[in-house]
C-alpha cells in the first residue's frame, strides 16, 4: 500500500511548490472518478499498483496526492496519479513526468494532452478524462502548473537562443585574456574569468565528445 498522506519527506529540503497549486485547483469532484485528499481512501490501490507501480517506485519519497481512475469498472488500472512533483500516466507507454517540465496543456473533447520539455516525444502525452466536471478541474490545475513553470521555461529558451551564437570556450578564453590585459584586472577577477572560460570549454568538450589532452 502506498503512503497517501500529504507529508514533507526528510530528504526534501522544502515542500514542493506544486502542493499549493494542487490544493487550490485539483479537488475531488462528486460522482466522478477523480480522488483527492480524504477521498483517496476509495481508490482501488491494487489497480494503481498494477498500472503505476513501476513508475512510483522511482519516486519513493513522494506522496500520492491525487488519482484519476479511468478503468471501466473502477479498478485503478488506467488514468493518472499525481505526486508532490510528478504526474504518472499511461499514454503510448508509461511516463513519469516531472511537473516542472510541463510547458502546455490542450483539451480535445474527453482528452487532455500535456507538452513536456526536454523530451524527444513525437507528440504530446495525451490521456482521457471523460467526465466533464473532472475534465475541467484537471485542466484548470494543469493550466496553473503551466503558468507557474512559464518564467523558468522562458528563461531556458532565452539562454538557449543566446547559446546558438556564443563563442566557443577557447575563443572566449582568448578574448577574456585580452580583456584582462587591457583593463588590468585584479588577481581575483582574473582567476574568476579564467575559471568561467575553462568551465565553458569543459561543457563544450563534453557536448562534442572531445577529450582534453
Amino acid at each position: 500500500m502506498y503512503d497517501v498522506r500529504v507529508t514533507t519527506p526528510p530528504s526534501l529540503p522544502e515542500p514542493s511548490p506544486y502542493d499549493a497549486l494542487l490544493a487550490r485547483h485539483l479537488v475531488s469532484v462528486p460522482s466522478t472518478r477523480l480522488f483527492v485528499g480524504d477521498d483517496l481512501s476509495r481508490v482501488h490501490w491494487n489497480g494503481v499498483e498494477e498500472a503505476f507501480g513501476e513508475l512510483l517506485v522511482l519516486v519513493p519519497h513522494e506522496s500520492i496526492l491525487a488519482v484519476y481512475d479511468d478503468s471501466l469498472f473502477g479498478r485503478g488500472t488506467k488514468g493518472f496519479v499525481v505526486t508532490d512533483r510528478h504526474l504518472a500516466l499511461v499514454a503510448s507507454g508509461k511516463h513519469l513526468v516531472p511537473l516542472a517540465d510541463v510547458t502546455a496543456v490542450k483539451s480535445n473533447g474527453t482528452r487532455l494532452a500535456v507538452t513536456v520539455a526536454g523530451t524527444r516525444l513525437s507528440k504530446d502525452l495525451g490521456f482521457r478524462v471523460d467526465e466533464p466536471p473532472a475534465h475541467a478541474t484537471v485542466q484548470a490545475w494543469l493550466n496553473a502548473v503551466v503558468k507557474y513553470n512559464r518564467p523558468a521555461h522562458l528563461e531556458a529558451e532565452r539562454l538557449a537562443a543566446l547559446g546558438a551564437d556564443r563563442l566557443t570556450g577557447r575563443q572566449a578564453l582568448k578574448r577574456l585574456e585580452k580583456l584582462i590585459e587591457r583593463k588590468r584586472l585584479g588577481i581575483d577577477e582574473r582567476a574568476w574569468l579564467i575559471r568561467l572560460a575553462e568551465q565553458a570549454q569543459a561543457l563544450e568538450d563534453k557536448r562534442t565528445g572531445k577529450k582534453r589532452s
